[in-house]
């Protein structure tokens, strides 16, 4: 009885993942996250010198990461704007409205996905600190940034594909940690290897996202009384 509830209460979970936007969405983030990732790794580039403030570069990278971050806004704010009005014109006349009640499951999410990030910054910060004080000998061999965020990205969409059933959470799970194991043997560097990372995870999301969307698009409409 319990999981046939439990069924019934993960079914407006499952309909708000069925037309894939919600991955285009998050493929977008990646994207605009890893885009960041390398304006502030260049940024920091400049920052060398008694007189790095007067530097061109200085002043460049500093006007390139303020307009990032107000672009990173922008693009999460467009968006869920657009996002909602594609669900208004093409999915609730196929699937019907659905409003399920994830607030406080999408905070969760938030709150997890920040503290991982938190973490991973602040260990990486550590053992460099701690590799600085033993004579700049690494205490981590390299690509293991990388790695650790395949692995946990892994997890993250094979509980997805476990709890709503979309194959396309799987295959993303696959690419995720393929790609950090390729970007880790290619010993390119952490800062290349977790922007690489970034950019293939998000482009999967989108792929799949929008495959799942073109599906959808070829459903026929529902009846007047079938989508209320």
């Amino acid at each position: 009885m319990a999981t046939l509830i439990e069924g019934y209460a993960r079914r407006p979970k499952r309909a708000a993942e069925a037309d894939g936007l919600n991955d285009i969405l998050g493929g977008i983030g990646l994207l605009a996250v890893a885009f960041m990732w390398h304006v502030q790794q260049e940024f920091t580039a400049t920052l060398r010198g008694p007189d790095f403030q007067e530097t061109q570069a200085y002043q460049q990278g500093r006007l390139l990461l303020v307009l990032t971050v107000l672009g990173l806004f922008a693009v999460i704010f467009l968006s869920k704007w657009c996002i909602r009005r594609l669900r208004e014109r093409f999915v609730y006349p196929r699937l019907g409205y659905v409003a399920p009640r994830i607030a406080p499951i999408v905070r969760q999410k938030l709150i997890l996905v920040a503290f991982s990030v938190a973490l991973t910054a602040l260990t990486a910060t550590v053992f460099k600190t701690l590799a600085k004080a033993s004579g700049g000998v690494p205490l981590w061999p390299s690509g293991s940034l990388v790695m650790a965020l395949g692995i946990f990205s892994g997890v993250v969409y094979l509980w997805y594909f476990a709890a709503y059933g979309f194959v396309r959470h799987l295959v993303v799970a696959g690419i995720s940690v393929l790609a950090a194991l390729l970007l880790a043997a290619l010993s390119m560097g952490d800062s290349a290897a977790i922007n690489g990372f970034g950019i293939i995870s998000g482009l999967a999301l989108i792929m799949g996202g929008a495959v799942t969307f073109a599906r959808l698009l070829r459903a026929p409409l529902l009846l007047e009384d079938e989508a209320a």
